[in-house]
């Protein structure tokens, strides 16, 4: 897809499916209460498979600023509540800190572009339909949340390797090669 193989791992991604569609059918259940079972039925799964797209899409932003950067890219993984893009970063960063930041940031960057766009158009998705627009706030609420929980400046996170390569950026020191670097992730969607 794009350039890029995909490689999905099938039962950890209907599981994740499933997952993600139980957890928003209460969800939806606890905050509105106004849906018919049928109703609550389609904005779970809406929103569920809205969801795994959208990490799928984080992790094609990581893959495909890493070919536009010149880096191999070996694949994008489908897996249980999202995946990740193979990617070699400590090639990247030994290129350029610059090169690897860029790589870093596309994926919260289609996760602040697919919030905000779900975000515009539940409004009126609203008026059409109260599910569509349920479906659109809720994708916008968690694509939100979730690009927030992952710029948190932790480890494996996307903030956390922006840290890492900002703060050698400005101590100067030498690029690192950190093994457990080798890919980039998203754990939830």
């Amino acid at each position: 897809m794009l350039g890029v193989p995909l490689r999905v791992h099938p039962l950890g991604a209907l599981g994740g499916l499933g997952a993600n569609c139980l957890l928003l059918a209460l969800a939806a259940r606890l905050a509105g209460g106004r849906l018919d079972p049928v109703g609550l039925a389609l904005v779970a799964l809406g929103t569920a498979a809205l969801l795994q797209l959208s990490a799928l899409a984080h992790e094609y932003g990581h893959a495909l600023a890493a070919c536009a950067t010149g880096q191999r890219v070996e694949s994008v993984v489908f897996v249980l509540f999202g995946g990740y893009a193979w990617i070699d970063l400590d090639a990247a960063e030994r290129a350029s800190r610059l090169r690897a930041a860029a790589i870093v940031a596309a994926g919260p960057a289609v996760s602040l572009v697919l919030a905000l766009s779900f975000w515009a158009v539940a409004a009126p998705a609203t008026s059409a339909s109260a599910e569509a627009g349920l479906v659109c706030g809720i994708a916008a609420g968690m694509n939100g949340l979730l690009l927030g929980m992952n710029m948190l400046p932790l480890g494996p996170l996307d903030g956390g390797r922006l840290r890492r390569l900002v703060a050698g950026w400005l101590s100067g020191t030498p690029n690192r090669i950190r093994t457990g670097d080798l890919h980039l992730e998203r754990v939830a969607s």
